[in-house]
Parts: C-alpha cells; sequence; structure tokens
C-alpha cells in the first residue's frame, strides 16, 4: 500500500492537494519477490477535490484495487480544536525489536509456526519495529491468553527521509486484523484462514513531513466471530497528536481443538 500512495502522489503532481485517505479491496494475496505493477486512473479531477483509483496486478493478474482522495490545501493539521486530537503518552524504555524478541524463542517454536515467523521477519525488514511490551508479539506466536487491553506498537523506519504518509501506509496493515484473536483464548482453537478483505486510512498529518522519531500505533480490536473480523487502529506523534485512524475487516475460519 506505500507504494501504491507514492504511485497516486506521483500521478497527482500537484502540492496544492493534500492525500486525505485511501481505501483498499483486497481481492488475492500477492506472493513475495514479485514485479508489481501499479496502474493509477483519475476517477474524478475537480477544483477541490482528486479521486485516483490504483489497480495492483502481478503477472496480469488483479489483485487490489485502491482508491485515494486528495483534497485542495488540506494539510489535516489545521485543527480547529486541535487538542482534541492530543492524548497523554510517554514512550517506553528498554524497546527491543521484533527480531531481538522473536529470534531467542525461534528454536521452541513448531517447525510450521518458525517459518510463519521468519515471514513475517522478512517482511519487517524495511523497518524497525519496537514493541512497547514483548509480550504482544510474543502473543502474536502463542496466545495462550486473552489480551483486553489492545496492542501498543512503536515503530519508525530503518532509514531517515522517509515520507510520513507512505510510512503510515505501510505500518498500518501490520498485524491490525490479527489482533483480534488477543481477545480470545486460541489455546482452544486452530486458525486455518485469516484473510483481509479490507482496509482503509483517513489521514490528520502534514502531507511533506518525513519521520523522525517513533510513532505509537494503537490497536484496538473491535469484533470478532467464527468467521469475520474487524479491527481499528490510532497512529499518533511522540506528543500524542493523531496523525492517522485506520480500520481492517476480514474473513477467518477457526476449528475448535
Amino acid at each position: 500500500m506505500a507504494e501504491a500512495v507514492l504511485a497516486a502522489t506521483s500521478a497527482v503532481d500537484d502540492p496544492r492537494f493534500h492525500l486525505t485517505g485511501f481505501n483498499c479491496q483486497f481481492l488475492s494475496l500477492i506472493p513475495l519477490n514479485v514485479d508489481i505493477l501499479y496502474t493509477v486512473e483519475f476517477q474524478w479531477k475537480g477544483r477541490t477535490t482528486i479521486i485516483t483509483s490504483i489497480t495492483v496486478t502481478v503477472d496480469s493478474k488483479l489483485k487490489s484495487i485502491i482508491r485515494c482522495a486528495f483534497r485542495l490545501n488540506d494539510s489535516g493539521c489545521n485543527s480547529i480544536n486541535n487538542t482534541s486530537l492530543q492524548v497523554s503518552v510517554t514512550q517506553p524504555q528498554h524497546l527491543k525489536t521484533v527480531h531481538e524478541i522473536i529470534m531467542p524463542r525461534i528454536d521452541s517454536l513448531s517447525p510450521k509456526a518458525a517459518i510463519r515467523v521468519k515471514k513475517i521477519l522478512y517482511n519487517l525488514d524495511m523497518c524497525v519495529f519496537k514493541y512497547a511490551n514483548p509480550s504482544d508479539v510474543i502473543g502474536l506466536l502463542e496466545r495462550k491468553l486473552p489480551i483486553q487491553s489492545g496492542r501498543d506498537i512503536w515503530v519508525k523506519p530503518k532509514q531517515a527521509g522517509m515520507p510520513m504518509k507512505p510510512f503510515i501506509a505501510y505500518i498500518s496493515d501490520t498485524n491490525l486484523l490479527e489482533s483480534a484473536l488477543d481477545t480470545i483464548d486460541m489455546s482452544q482453537y486452530h486458525l486455518d484462514l485469516l484473510v483481509t478483505t479490507s482496509h482503509k486510512v483517513t489521514y490528520f498529518c502534514d502531507e511533506m513531513t518525513d519521520v523522525v522519531d517513533y510513532l505509537w500505533f494503537h490497536i484496538e480490536p473491535v469484533f470478532i466471530s467464527e468467521k469475520r473480523a474487524y479491527c481499528q487502529g490510532s497512529i499518533r506523534d511522540q506528543n500524542g497528536v493523531l496523525l492517522a485512524s485506520c480500520v481492517q475487516e476480514g474473513y477467518l475460519s477457526m476449528s475448535q481443538l
């Protein structure tokens, strides 16, 4: 999604228009290490609003459709009551990377779980992900007990100069839907399938800002059933100011052990 956001922004190519959000519909999984084609088309080009549609294809097969909305001179930062977008937040000390948390435990996992975890680590190589609580990421692997308070992730790019909005698009999809499983005792179930069908992000941050420090990504499970899951998240800066909100829904299949 980060590449799609960059493609849409490049296609608009007008600094007066700011990306206010996007909605992605996933049609099928995209394999790793493949060439991806992003095709940007303008659905609406008015005086104050631009809507683009991005088709994502691999080997001529349609994988997802992303619609981006741009507004004239709307940076998202000029709230009438900016304090309503701010909460008190304190970055925890001694944060650990996902690699630092998982690798010492990799030998204790089953072969199937180890393969899955290594794929997760591969996908996170673009960024330095640090967690406020190691139990959050351990919960991804075991989930022996329900977690009722949501999940908090502190994250920043591995390299400096990463634009804020593409970076948020990238991290907003990280473990969002899976957090719904935190609300149930997964020791009683086997997860057979978990597929994201829809992902939406709304921005409240400046278009041209680069990520210079850790961002706080709070994930809150909202709904889970035997067939569907729905989660929401908020991404804030060091001062607790809201930068973006995101929601994700999808299908799942579980069998009782």
